[in-house]
């Protein structure tokens, strides 16, 4: 299980907009505690990864 804070740091070292980061940060669905499980924490990043070397 990864947390929403892994994700925000993974795009932030990414170089990702803060602003972009925050709205990404609250649309994740999470267990409540702040827990995504690892498939969707990939898929994310996988996302993010796309966006980011397009730029």
């Amino acid at each position: 299980m990864k947390t929403l804070n892994n994700l925000r740091e993974y795009a932030k070292a990414k170089e990702m907009n803060a602003s972009d980061i925050e709205r990404l940060i609250d649309e994740v669905e999470s267990d409540g505690n702040g827990y995504i499980t690892d498939e969707v924490y990939n898929d994310i990043c996988y996302g993010i990864d796309c966006e980011t070397e397009n730029i």
